[in-house]
């Protein structure tokens, strides 16, 4: 995984800050960014100093500078990767550490989780985090308690998360999934693999991507609901791959160049390459192996407005 060599090359830095959150003004300008995420008409992302910076609009109690920083961001220094809720109710933002923790902020307060983890992931309204013994962890993203309406994963290799679904990888390359018990939807019948990894579910959880072992792009789901042209992906081998519903899918190949396709497609990506894709509410980002990062697609409130 990208990140993981990312955190094994932070794996010597600085301990947490106690300050309260960066200095206004300090937007770490001109450093290289870890991973940038989109999320709903705001954003964030991690620089190579290991601080958090988010920019866009804050709503429903965030509080936003002027200079597009978040003033409840943690001014922590060993921060490597990040993952944002998409339902702007959730309004949280969850970050992997150096020393393999998981720490969450927002308006709902912070929480910490001591794992150790390896990945991690924010859904709609819980955060999941993925031990080294390949068992998946899930807690609440608004209170920090232990979940008690999802099944528990073992044997993941890779994961995504979004919605009332959380999607796995199994060791065998088989998809496994569990949802959320109070919607009182099973998990959805899943294409055989072997797989190497699945995109994130679109927000309905009825439409998702993933690439088999082989580098091949496949894309499943209830086209009875409205697959909205996503059912077309490029004949490409591809690296990465994230979908967002009635937006539009965007793939990166074996170069790194984004390739994107649906029938909402209206707008064009950058050139890249990149070496990271990330996908919001209506939005992906891309970060270039010098750490430069670009976003495109429905970019409301400054969303793609990445600081320099």
């Amino acid at each position: 995984m990208i990140f993981a060599a990312l955190l094994w090359g932070c794996e010597t830095g600085p301990s947490p800050d106690t300050d309260t959150g960066p200095e206004v003004g300090d937007s770490g300008r001109g450093l290289p960014w870890l991973t940038v995420m989109p999320g709903n008409r705001h954003a964030c992302g991690i620089r190579s100093n290991g601080r958090a910076y988010c920019w866009g609009e804050g709503e429903r109690g965030s509080a936003w500078t002027k200079d597009r920083v978040l003033s409840d961001v943690p001014a922590r220094t060993d921060l490597v990767d990040l993952s944002l809720a998409v339902e702007p109710e959730t309004n949280v933002a969850c970050a992997l550490t150096t020393d393999l923790r998981v720490a969450c902020w927002g308006i709902h307060g912070d929480h910490e989780f001591s794992g150790p983890y390896v990945a991690m992931t924010v859904g709609e309204y819980h955060v999941f985090g993925l031990r080294g013994d390949a068992s998946l962890d899930c807690y609440s993203a608004t209170g920090g308690e232990p979940c008690i309406d999802y099944a528990r994963l073992d044997n993941v290799e890779q994961f995504a998360a979004d919605g009332s679904l959380v999607v796995a990888v199994g060791a065998g390359g088989e998809l496994i999934g569990s949802s959320h018990s109070s919607t009182n939807h099973p998990s959805p019948e899943f294409p055989s693999g072997p797989w190497a990894r699945v995109s994130r579910p679109s927000a309905s959880w009825d439409w998702m991507c993933g690439i088999r072992t082989n580098g091949r792009l496949s894309c499943f789901g209830d086209v009875g609901v409205d697959s909205d042209g996503l059912d077309a992906p490029p004949d490409a081998l591809v690296s990465d791959v994230c979908v967002n519903s009635h937006m539009g899918a965007c793939a990166l190949d074996l170069d790194g160049t984004p390739v994107c396709w649906g029938d909402d497609n209206d707008f064009e990506p950058s050139a890249g390459p990149f070496a990271k894709l990330t996908c919001g509410d209506g939005s992906w980002c891309g970060i270039s192996p010098a750490g430069e990062a670009t976003c495109w697609g429905y970019c409301d409130s400054g969303i793609c407005d990445v600081p320099p």
